[in-house]
């Protein structure tokens, strides 16, 4: 059942509430929600967690946001760096090792003219060596050249105090010019001459070796390796000619040193050049680099001679200077093929030097190109995030703001729709269950109306009516809040409440209904309205109680109304229909419950005749025992001329049967409204306490009970729809 009010005051009741607060109140209390429900959900606020509509939760999502942006362009800057470094170091390593490799191929050409001065000087100082020393002096300004285009000259102090001609490039040139200069002058002898430079070259070939010991570059290490390998056995070669040439020259060795000398040179290159071919397959084997001289094999021709060299009776010391010169030539043209193997090996480094240190370059310049985009990138990627977190602001206002709406607009609903149902029945419907209806042992049922209300409708205004019913049941809205009662409905100007239901309150429910009628007789009192020039005069209640059984429940799916079923609901409406202007009516099942709390005074009234229940006992409520005394001398006055003036239901004519039956309540004494109906009074005085004989039209009757009468609309409504 609805409770029919002045739209208008609903929506200005809501819209008061509204603009009560600013724009900023209503985002604070949405933010407010917001918050209070995440933080429910999520716990306390963190550190880095904030209010995302206020500026430090901006800042906080801000510094959230570019946090987890920035991780992983600092993650992915930190490993490019790291690869630019690598790349750039193993950059400066190729560039030192392309120095090391140049600086190796540098004494590796500078030992091979060194060789060629050695071999050339021991030729000279042989029998089949020119007369001349024009030969081995063209070889001088190749040893020069290559000396002169060594970068480095990596000595130290160990080599200084062993070989003080080692100091320095200029020391050692002058230290080997004056060699050269008096080698006609020294008398060494062609072994002297060959340790000469073979400790020359041993140094130098150290250095080579700490060269390529310093490079540690690992895409061609084994190549270098390989090219330093080559470089001794072509050293061990070129020393192997010269003593082969002294050998055949004077048919034998004048010592064993010479034999030793000779075999380590020859196992030496034998060694190396195996070690060689382990280390890069650009080192063919011997039997490839076989060539014919003159028909022959040039492996089969050395074979030859080096077996006669290492089987020759030393008892015939008979030279051969036609064989030691081709001894020599042969094994040139061998040094020869070492040298181009050398010459290989050491293009092949070089090339892939650069190519490995272009690839280096490139990876540097992508390095480098990535680290500058990403730090080109870092401004556009803040004022994005900056520029995302302002949008997510603005939609968290908006979301805030639409959030706060949707609560106030679900308060409103929730508020239309408790007025139209009890709250547990209106939540148990929103949670779509299913609501049956329910019995309820005792509850008390109140009704009230106003009396005289159709004769104050017929002078006032329509608006001033509702201005009037608003002033009425909003003040009594507000009392009936103060106790433990459901309001049922109001139509016109009758008001149903009823207590015990929906939740039940055991025996109080008479003591509550009882208290709010007290309560709403004495409100009446002070209801004035002094600015409407239509109406004066005080508002007056009829009020009717009773307590009983009944169900309740929700009919209807459309427009659900929660209603009551029963003959209690029937009862307690004809109790408010034979009760007097500001009384209470009270059945005798709801005087027996107020008597038992002994704090009510209450007074018999007698046996009435009910419409549809017979002779009723019936009780007035007068007060309770804690408000002042009260005057109970006007209710026995109507009690007495009630039952003096009251005339049997069989006996009323057709007319005004079914209204109301209670004739006693014609006395003008209880009414402040006597004068429209005196003509009528007097004509019924002549009658008092019989039967009258010519009763008076129905339009007599009608005004006449007009004043005190219960409203036909709620007695049609308990007989229709309750019962």
């Amino acid at each position: 059942m609805k409770d029919i009010k002045d739209e208008k005051w609903v929506e200005n009741i809501i819209n008061n509430s509204v603009t009560s607060l600013n724009s900023q109140d209503l985002l604070e209390a949405a933010l407010r929600d917001l918050s209070g429900s995440a933080g429910k959900k999520r716990g306390n606020f963190g550190i880095c967690t904030g209010e995302p509509i206020s500026q430090s939760g901006k800042r906080k999502q801000l510094a959230k946001m570019l946090a987890l942006t920035f991780l992983p362009i600092i993650c992915l800057t930190g490993v490019a760096v790291y690869f630019l470094q690598d790349t750039v170091a193993a950059l400066e390593e190729g560039q030192k090792v392309r120095t090391y490799v140049e600086f190796s191929t540098q004494l590796g050409m500078f030992l091979h003219y060194l060789q060629r001065e050695r071999d050339q000087s021991v030729l000279y100082m042989s029998d089949i060596g020119p007369s001349t020393k024009s030969y081995l002096a063209a070889r001088y300004p190749e040893t020069d050249k290559s000396l002169e285009d060594l970068t480095g000259w990596p000595v130290n102090a160990k080599i200084i105090l062993r070989n003080p001609e080692f100091r320095s490039k200029n020391v050692f040139r002058s230290y080997l010019n004056d060699h050269r200069n008096r080698l006609d002058l020294l008398n060494n002898t062609i072994l002297e001459e060959l340790l000469f430079y073979t400790s020359i070259i041993d140094v130098i070939g150290n250095w080579l070796t700490d060269s390529i010991t310093e490079s540690k570059y690992g895409t061609v290490w084994r190549s270098l390796v390989a090219y330093q390998k080559i470089i001794f056995v072509k050293e061990n070669v070129g020393l192997e000619r010269a003593l082969g040439q002294v050998f055949f020259v004077r048919g034998h060795f004048e010592s064993n040193e010479y034999y030793s000398l000779y075999n380590r040179a020859l196992h030496t290159a034998r060694n190396e050049f195996r070690m060689a071919q382990n280390f890069s397959p650009m080192v063919i084997p011997l039997t490839e680099l076989d060539i014919e001289v003159k028909g022959n094999k040039l492996s089969m021709v050395l074979s030859n001679y080096r077996e006669e060299i290492q089987w020759r009776n030393n008892s015939e010391p008979k030279g051969d200077l036609k064989r030691s010169a081709h001894w020599y030539d042969q094994m040139t043209i061998f040094v020869n093929k070492l040298l181009d193997v050398q010459l290989e090996i050491k293009d092949t480094i070089s090339s892939m030097i650069e190519s490995d240190l272009n690839a280096r370059y490139i990876s540097v310049a992508v390095s480098s190109i990535f680290i500058l985009l990403v730090f080109a990138f870092c401004p556009l990627v803040i004022r994005s995030v900056v520029k995302l977190t302002t949008n997510i602001q603005c939609y968290a206002i908006t979301l805030a703001d639409k959030t706060k709406e949707l609560n106030r607009e679900k308060h409103r609903t929730d508020s239309l729709l408790y007025q139209m149902l009890p709250q547990p029945v209106a939540d148990q419907l929103k949670s779509k269950t299913d609501v049956s209806a329910e019995y309820f042992k005792e509850v008390t049922v109140f009704f009230s109306d106003i009396v005289g209300f159709t004769r104050i409708s017929m002078q006032c205004t329509p608006m001033e009516i509702v201005t009037i019913l608003n002033t009425i049941y909003r003040l009594f809205d507000e009392h009936i809040g103060l106790f433990d009662v459901y309001k049922v409905e109001t139509i016109g100007e009758s008001y149903m409440v009823a207590s015990g239901l929906p939740t039940r309150n055991g025996n109080k429910h008479a003591s509550e209904i009882a208290n709010m009628s007290l309560d709403l007789l004495n409100t009446c009192n002070d209801i004035e309205f002094s600015n409407l020039a239509t109406f004066e005069g005080k508002i007056r209640l009829r009020i009717g109680v009773h307590t009983g059984p009944l169900v309740a429940g929700v009919v209807g799916s459309k427009l659900p109304r929660y209603c009551l079923f029963g003959d209690t609901v029937n009862t307690a409406s004809r109790m408010e229909t034979y009760s007097l202007p500001h009384r209470i009516h009270i059945s005798h099942t709801t005087y027996r419950l107020l008597d038992k709390t002994g704090c009510y005074i209450m007074q018999r009234r007698g046996d009435i005749e009910v419409k549809g229940k017979g002779h009723m006992t019936t009780y007035w409520l007068i007060g309770n025992v804690s408000s002042p005394s009260h005057n109970t001398d006007d209710v026995s006055k109507s009690n007495s001329a009630l039952d003096k003036t009251r005339r049997p239901v069989a006996e009323q004519t057709q007319t005004v049967l079914p209204k109301n039956p209670v004739y006693g309540i014609t006395r003008p004494e209880l009414h402040n409204e006597t004068k429209p109906l005196e003509p009528h009074l007097q004509t019924l005085s002549v009658a008092s306490g019989a039967p009258t004989q010519n009763p008076p039209s129905y339009a007599d009757i009608e005004a006449i009970f007009e004043e005190e009468r219960g409203s036909p609309t709620i007695v049609q409504l308990t007989e229709g729809v309750h019962y």
